[in-house]
C-alpha cells in the first residue's frame, strides 16, 4: 500500500510539470502550473450520483447500457452501496485535481 501511495503521490507531482512543459514547448512562457484538490461532482445522493455517472460517463453509459435489466439493476445496487459508504452523510462529492495553468502567449 506505501508503495503505490508513493507512485500516486509521484504522479500528482509529475502532471503539472508534464502540463507546463507541453505550453512551453508550443511558445509559452512564464508558464505557472499548480495542482489542487477539488469536488469532480456533487450530488444529493448515492443513487443521485450514481446517475449522473452513467448519463455523463461515455464509455460506462455504452457498456451499461447494453447490459440486461437484471444485471443493470445488480450494478446499480453496488455502485449505490458503494457511493453511499463513501459518503455515508451525504452529499457526495468525489475528490479530483485540478491543475491551474498560466503563461503568456508570445504572438
Amino acid at each position: 500500500a506505501d508503495r503505490a501511495a508513493r507512485r500516486t503521490r509521484a504522479a500528482r507531482r509529475r502532471v503539472p510539470r508534464e502540463w507546463a512543459a507541453l505550453l512551453e514547448s508550443a511558445g509559452f512562457t512564464g508558464v505557472r502550473a499548480e495542482a489542487g484538490r477539488a469536488a469532480v461532482f456533487e450530488a444529493e445522493h448515492a443513487a443521485a450520483a450514481w446517475v449522473l455517472i452513467v448519463r455523463t460517463s461515455g464509455e460506462l453509459l455504452s457498456w451499461y447500457s447494453g447490459l440486461d435489466e437484471r444485471t443493470r439493476d445488480a450494478v446499480h445496487r453496488e455502485a449505490v452501496q458503494v457511493l453511499a459508504a463513501r459518503f455515508p452523510d451525504g452529499p457526495v462529492r468525489p475528490p479530483g485535481e485540478v491543475v491551474l495553468l498560466t503563461g503568456t502567449n508570445p504572438g
